[in-house]
C-alpha cells in the first residue's frame, strides 16, 4: 500500500495496488479501480476545495469518465481496506 499526500493540501492518495483513492479532508470521496478500469467519484457535494482535490486527482488519469456513486459506497470500500 502507498499513500502519497500532495505537497502542503489536506487530500492524499492511497493505493492498494489494486484500487486508488482520493481522501480529501480524511474523507474518501473517489476511487479508481484498476482491475475494471473504472472511476467512482462521490455524488456529496463538499466544498470548493474538496472538488478541486477530485479534479486534480481526476487528471492523473487523463480526466477518465467518472461513475457517480453513494458516498457511503466510497466509505465502505475504503473502510474495507483499513
Amino acid at each position: 500500500m502507498k499513500i502519497s499526500r500532495v505537497a502542503k493540501q489536506n487530500v492524499l492518495y492511497l493505493n492498494t495496488g489494486i484500487k486508488e483513492f482520493c481522501v480529501s479532508y480524511e474523507i474518501p470521496v473517489a476511487i479508481y479501480n484498476f482491475l475494471n478500469d473504472s472511476m467512482y467519484v462521490t455524488d456529496k457535494k463538499f466544498s470548493k476545495t474538496t472538488t478541486k482535490h477530485i479534479n486534480k486527482w481526476k487528471q492523473r488519469y487523463n480526466n477518465f469518465e467518472t461513475i457517480s456513486v453513494l458516498q457511503e459506497e466510497i466509505q465502505n470500500e475504503f473502510d474495507s481496506i483499513c
